[in-house]
């Protein structure tokens, strides 16, 4: 890291002194249909909204926000998957719902500022890099019309607690599957 990204990471922290907060609440995701789930299944390297190739979680505030941010990944021949309930325990998330908090990271206002990814990856990065925050809580880009429903983005590297502890799998419901018959 350079001085400057440093330094940058720096005031951001600054200007984010006591903006985060502990988070302690059920969270929804989509998973493969198995008997059980390790929380390190769920950890993903891939490029999404949030992430480059950070080790990450994405879990969602309520089953229909993980159904559809689910479905928004869907194909025909995507694998049955679960939805499992965890408990989600972070000790400092930063809540980007809250107005005064994109403010001083210079988000504009409205809601379509998410959906521009390298903003979102940028702002994730910078955050990471501060080392002040464990995970966002985000709003959902399938409900942009409602901050209600929401995501939390888990930065694995941050956990100040073993993954296990602070994602803890309570149990499964709802099996989604493809109605096409693969094999015909």
């Amino acid at each position: 890291m350079t001085a400057r990204a440093a330094s940058a990471g720096s005031a951001i922290g600054d200007r984010l002194e006591g903006a985060t907060a502990p988070v302690d609440v059920d969270a929804w995701c989509m998973g493969p249909a198995t008997r059980s789930l390790q929380p390190e299944a769920l950890v993903t390297r891939d490029g999404n909204r949030w992430s480059e190739d950070e080790p990450t979680i994405y879990l969602a505030g309520d089953p229909g926000v993980a159904i559809s941010e689910f479905g928004r990944h869907w194909s025909e021949e995507s694998d049955p998957a679960w939805m499992w309930v965890v408990r989600l325990r972070l000790d400092h998330a930063l809540d980007l719902r809250k107005r005064e908090t994109r403010t001083e990271l210079g988000i504009p206002a409205g809601s379509t500022w998410i959906l521009d990814r390298d903003r979102c990856r940028s702002i994730a990065r910078e955050l990471r890099a501060t080392g002040r925050c464990d995970g966002l809580i985000v709003p959902s880009v399938a409900f942009l019309d409602d901050e209600a429903r929401w995501n939390a983005v888990i930065f694995v590297e941050r956990l100040a607690w073993p993954l296990g502890s602070a994602l803890e799998v309570v149990s499964r419901s709802h099996v989604l599957t493809s109605i096409v018959d693969r094999h015909a």
